[in-house]
């Protein structure tokens, strides 16, 4: 075997990924690459794989226009760091005259990988397979392009231009499943684009599509006009002829029908439906009294669901006190009763309920908003490849999914109002209650939270507690031993739980 055959065949098992932070695996090993200009450097040659990429360009993607005195040896020195990192898999950087060349199949890339994908994807002779297609070239994407690294403008130029690149194939995908069919399935994605990018009327255009044939002619009118204002308001223009057709052709009532299946096809499973979630664990099977802190969570939820377009006034029935903090100490019963009311109020709230142990006050590390966000996009419906990478998007993609829905959202155990914060809806007919051993008083001042303090049960209650576990006949019998019991518990729930079952044995 050759020399240069023996180095393909290694140059095979590795791969450099741009389409999120700069990274590099020889095969399920990550390549060091060092610090973030290092990084960069490896980035722009990537780009270019195979081909030779000048000095000036180089030093134009770290430094911009003015790159410091001895730019070219601080670039020999990057180079000369990362060719023992990439020896290892048989990839060199070869030095020319005017430039560098790595020395890498451009499908060892994954924004190149990306671009062949798509490239097959719209060589397919049905919509559902160039969909299916365009789903995995836009799978290869991690994140954000071209991070973890540190330049001039130049990479500030191309990481817009690869943002853009993966948005028009989002597009285009979209675009693909709507004649496919399934527009109306793509309403929690396309919701969660939109909020990304209020001003892309395509994507606009779509959601109103999707929104009329769901049967919510009304909300895409809404979705119109409120596309209209902010263009008018932040840029001084109007809609685009083509959205301004639509909005015409959705009040006389001719939106096209979605394209049924091409004959002698099955029609593929839906993608992900728009979800309704039922997160909530199991409530307790015992739960006595708590009266006065029921009725003060019965605020939270209008007397029965609200229409699908509610007045003004039945908005402000329910505006006020849409959160709700239980706070307490261990044992008090706090999630025992925000799931006891939960599971009795789930009708007041058809779109679904939504539930996190945020782990804020156990011996698990609290879970991260971002990751908790991530999970109530994905019971959403949303794409687990079109989750945010950043709790501000996120959070932004998760108010909006709620915006139009009447869901209820059990935030328990949570540790700080940071932790919490970013996972209020902001949708006013949407309800929340959290849990906590933390007053959580910010919540309260800023955002306007009902504090329902829990502390012990009353006697009279702890001992009912204790008898629905051990049986009335025998609480009857022993009632002042029961007392007694409870009170030694101090009347939390959770320590007359655990001293019923010590009892039962």
């Amino acid at each position: 075997m050759s020399d240069r055959t023996e180095r393909a065949g290694l140059a095979d098992v590795l791969k450099i990924g741009i389409l999120g932070e700069v990274r590099a695996w020889r095969g399920r090993q990550e390549v060091p690459l060092g610090p973030p200009r290092q990084r960069a450097v490896l980035a722009l040659l990537a780009l270019d794989a195979g081909r030779l990429v000048s000095v000036d360009r180089l030093n134009e993607g770290l430094w911009g226009e003015r790159p410091p005195a001895g730019a070219r040896n601080l670039v020999q020195g990057y180079v000369s760091r990362l060719r023992p990192a990439l020896a290892g898999a048989g990839v060199p950087i070869s030095y020319h005259p005017r430039g560098y060349q790595l020395g890498l199949d451009p499908g060892q890339v994954d924004v190149h990988e990306f671009r062949a994908a798509v490239t097959r994807a719209r060589a397919a002779e049905s919509a559902e397979t160039q969909a299916a297609g365009l789903r995995r070239a836009l799978a290869l994407w991690r994140g954000e392009p071209l991070t973890g690294v540190s330049g001039g403008e130049l990479l500030d130029r191309l990481r817009d231009a690869l943002g853009e690149e993966r948005l028009g194939v989002t597009e285009e995908c979209l675009n693909v499943e709507t004649r496919a069919g399934r527009d109306t399935v793509l309403i929690p994605e396309l919701i969660a684009l939109v909020a990304e990018h209020p001003f892309r009327e395509g994507l606009v255009g779509l959601l109103m599509q999707a929104l009329c044939r769901a049967g919510r002619r009304v909300d895409a009118l809404d979705r119109y006009e409120r596309t209209r204002r902010r263009l008018i308001e932040e840029l001084g223009l109007d809609p685009g002829p083509e959205l301004r057709q639509l909005h015409q052709r959705i009040l006389r009532g001719n939106v096209p029908p979605p394209r049924p299946p091409a004959p002698g096809r099955s029609e593929p499973p839906p993608q992900r439906p728009a979800q309704r979630p039922a997160q909530l664990p199991p409530g307790p099977t015992q739960f006595t009294g708590r009266t006065a802190e029921l009725r003060r969570l019965d605020t939270l939820a209008p007397p029965e669901p609200l229409p699908p377009h509610p007045s003004a006034a039945a908005v402000e029935a329910v505006e006020a006190g849409a959160v709700a903090v239980v706070t307490g100490a261990g044992g008090a019963g706090k999630t025992a009763l925000a799931l006891h009311w939960a599971h009795h109020h789930r009708a007041r709230f058809p779109d679904g309920q939504l539930y996190v142990d945020l782990r804020g006050h156990s011996a698990e590390r609290p879970l991260r908003p971002i990751e908790a966000l991530g999970q109530f996009l994905r019971g959403l419906g949303l794409p687990a490849e079109r989750v945010p990478g950043t709790v501000e998007e996120a959070s932004a993609a998760y108010r909006s999914l709620l915006a139009d829905r009447r869901v209820l959202v059990v935030l328990d155990n949570a540790g700080s109002e940071e932790q919490v914060r970013p996972l209020l809806p902001g949708g006013l007919r949407c309800a929340t209650v959290i849990t906590s051993r933390d007053r959580l008083a910010g919540l309260v001042a800023r955002d306007g939270a009902a504090p329902v303090p829990l502390g012990m049960l009353a006697g009279g209650e702890a001992v009912t507690l204790l008898g629905g576990m051990l049986g009335g006949e025998r609480l009857a019998a022993e009632r002042d031993a029961a007392l007694e019991l409870a009170r030694a518990c101090g009347c939390l729930p959770l320590a007359l739980r655990i001293a019923a079952a010590a009892i039962l044995g």
